[in-house]
């Protein structure tokens, strides 16, 4: 069905004299008059996307090493048991948060919602976990350090971005 409707966009763009990939100009028709902008528009647009498959795949690998070193060191942190437990669940939420907004254009609304409650839960976590990493922070010697430190500098790395978020959006 999608096919016979491409072939008649195909079929009157050759009409009008536009040539070219009838599914680009859906998604650039607004430049078809214009090469340059058209161009343009397609550079740009895939630079984007290159920019967010590069930082998603930093946040999977992050999520990743959280599940990893976590699990290592499950049983290594007599003082705060719950630090290695904190990094495997922010781990398995945040890889479940990424599938969801790779899901988004399958069904919008359940994703809204999936990814709210997510949300909702990791901002809950992260409130629970900052208890436990900061309370340990004098006796962090009694756990594993790769684990305490990834907890750590993930919790202090989420302070930084809750700062320079909204501090990139104020206009001088």
């Amino acid at each position: 069905m999608a096919d016979k409707e491409f072939q008649k966009l195909e079929d009157e763009n050759q009409k009008k004299g536009v040539l070219g990939n009838p599914r680009k100009n859906l998604l650039f028709g607004c430049c078809q008059g214009n090469a340059l902008l058209s161009s343009f528009m397609e550079d740009t647009s895939a630079c984007i996307i290159g920019i967010f498959v590069v930082i998603l795949t930093l946040y999977i690998g992050l999520f990743v090493s959280m599940i990893t070193i976590g699990a290592l060191a499950k049983d290594k942190c007599q003082i705060e048991p719950m630090i290695p437990i904190y990094l495997i669940v922010v781990g398995v939420t945040g890889i479940a948060l990424v599938l969801v907004i790779f899901l988004i254009f399958l069904n919008p609304i359940l994703c809204y919602c999936l990814a709210v409650l997510i949300l909702l839960f990791l901002i809950c976590w992260f409130v629970a976990g900052n208890v436990w990493v900061f309370k340990t922070y004098t006796h962090r010697d009694q756990c594993d350090k790769k684990a305490y430190y990834l907890a750590f500098w993930s919790i202090i790395l989420s302070y930084i971005n809750m700062i320079l978020k909204p501090a990139s959006k104020l206009r001088y």
